[in-house]
């Protein structure tokens, strides 16, 4: 438990993070902020493993965090204030293995579910949604619909919404901020399942084989999914977005 509490307040380090960087427009402070949220995922799975009783992949996902920051470290980013969250303009891969790492945990919790006891069952099915999933599908469903309703009705029509809450709204730029944002209202769930893991007996070890090879691949799926079908709900080509 206490290493899902540890990724809810990597979380929230992001958060700071981004308001510093925006107070003293320093990129070194912008990019430590993302490493902290990225390293949210690193305590995540630590937690599935510890709730399981067998590795998972953590030490792989440090390796991974560790290319990651070697990679930030040597390109420019560029970041700006926007309505309630901060824009990034070069942090597509950062949200690319983000997304990665997120979706490979989801897949192992899926495919473990039916392997596991009854008596643990139900609480490995709730862990990733009390830990991350009701804020991300919250912030997936905010940044699609909106995307999608921009690439409809055009920016100028997407500008006057609410306000102008909506002007210049940019998927690829945007999404990960807002779900930062979004990932706030976790801490309650995550009491909540502090409550259920307490309530239980410990000692419990899963014997059985994990799902890497299916994890995986169900995960490159999805992944390549959401690339394909991202310019129907952004108005940028391939090309800006890789750059």
């Amino acid at each position: 438990m206490l290493s899902l509490v540890i990724g809810y307040l990597c979380i929230g380090t992001h958060q700071f993070f981004e308001w510093w960087a925006i107070s003293s427009e320093n990129i070194l402070v912008y990019k430590t902020g993302l490493f902290f949220s990225i390293l949210a995922m690193f305590f995540n799975i630590l937690g599935s493993e510890f709730f399981l009783g067998r590795r998972l992949g953590a030490r792989i996902y440090l390796f991974i965090l560790g290319l990651l920051v070697i990679h930030m470290a040597t390109r420019e980013m560029v970041f700006s204030n926007t309505h309630f969250y901060v824009r990034g303009e070069s942090h597509f891969y950062w949200g690319a293995v983000w997304l990665a790492l997120f979706l490979f945990w989801n897949c192992l919790h899926f495919f473990l579910y039916k392997k596991l006891p009854l008596s643990i069952r139900k609480d490995s099915r709730v862990l990733p949604f009390y830990t991350l999933n009701f804020s991300f599908i919250l912030a997936a469903t905010y940044s699609y619909g909106f995307g999608l309703y921009k690439n409809i009705a055009g920016s100028k029509n997407i500008s006057n919404f609410c306000g102008g809450i909506l002007s210049n709204f940019e998927i690829v730029f945007d999404a990960p901020s807002i779900w930062c944002v979004f990932a706030t209202i976790q801490g309650f769930f995550l009491y909540r399942f502090g409550k259920r893991l307490f309530a239980r007996k410990d000692g419990f070890k899963y014997e059985g084989i994990i799902p890497y090879k299916k994890s995986l691949i169900w995960t490159l799926v999805i992944w390549g999914v959401v690339f394909i079908t991202l310019p129907i709900f952004s108005s940028l080509s391939y090309k800006m977005i890789l750059k």
